[in-house]
């Protein structure tokens, strides 16, 4: 059996489980492949690697809060992810372990699907993990005007800005948390990369002030559980359009999935299995 994990901590609320054992059970491959949870604190990471390249691990998603850490641990990381600063899948090859960033494509998918015009628009990220710097470069991939980076740490959010500048023409600017109430007055997006109001971490918060919501205003919310955060909830409220976190977590997993078998993914299998769980839980 070849086993496949997502990696990271807290991972327990994760729905990927789910949508990938379905796929691997759509093309008879149940009896080859199994994904499962793996907590995993940050002085297991080199060991993890190690397992990965002997073949106790065929490969693995990885996520908050090691999308960065685990890059030193790697045998080689693609000029994307490099370029990026983050990873969120591995995978053998040639008894290597390949650390890529299929968060970044997934957002250009969701991006196109949902017909979200980049090209020109101003855009808040909030955060500036692994999570942002994917948002940060696939938005300047699009040729975004401006994006405006919020973090915790100022330090932090101005090492997003530095490593990603020189790449793209758009203007990437850093500031530090709570968001100021004329912050969104001139941006078109608010992307929420931080797992304020996750299911396991503080599920019922808010990384920003209602007040500071306009009816024009797309906003996104990378969580995916619960689906409609409390950000999303309160977006709608006021009239924003919304987009929720499990276009994303599809669309990365299907590039993931490819990266583990060599195959296409079966993604309507993927997603319908993901929204009949929602239904159940909602109900």
């Amino acid at each position: 059996m070849k086993s496949i994990v997502l990696a990271g901590n807290p991972v327990k609320h994760s729905y990927s489980p789910l949508m990938h054992n379905a796929a691997f059970r759509a093309l008879g491959l149940q009896q080859e492949y199994e994904y499962s949870l793996l907590a995993l604190r940050s002085d297991e990471l080199a060991g993890f690697v190690d397992s990965i390249e002997v073949g106790d691990f065929e490969g693995a998603n990885i996520t908050i809060p090691h999308k960065q850490r685990i890059m030193v641990h790697l045998s080689e990381v693609t000029k994307q992810a490099e370029s990026i600063g983050s990873v969120n899948t591995l995978y053998r090859e040639d008894e290597r372990v390949v650390g890529c960033n299929t968060d970044m494509l997934g957002l250009l998918g969701v991006f196109r699907e949902s017909e979200i015009k980049i090209e020109g628009a101003s855009a808040v990220v909030l955060g500036a993990g692994g999570a942002a710097r994917s948002v940060v470069y696939a938005l300047s991939s699009l040729k975004a005007g401006n994006i405006l980076i919020y973090n915790r740490t100022l330090r932090k959010a101005r090492e997003l800005v530095q490593d990603l500048e020189e790449f793209f023409s758009t203007s990437l600017a850093a500031a530090i948390f709570p968001v100021r109430e004329d912050s969104l007055r001139e941006y078109d997006l608010l992307l929420n990369c931080t797992p304020v109001g996750m299911k396991g971490h503080s599920v019922g918060e808010t990384p920003i002030k209602k007040e500071l919501l306009r009816d024009d205003l797309v906003v996104m919310d990378l969580i995916y559980n619960p689906v409609e955060t409390r950000l999303l909830k309160e977006a709608n409220n006021v009239g924003c359009r919304t987009v929720d976190g499990i276009a994303l977590l599809i669309q990365q997993g299907a590039i993931s999935f490819e990266k583990w078998t060599g195959l296409k993914p079966p993604v309507d299998v993927m997603r319908n299995k993901l929204l009949k769980k929602l239904e159940a839980e909602s109900q």
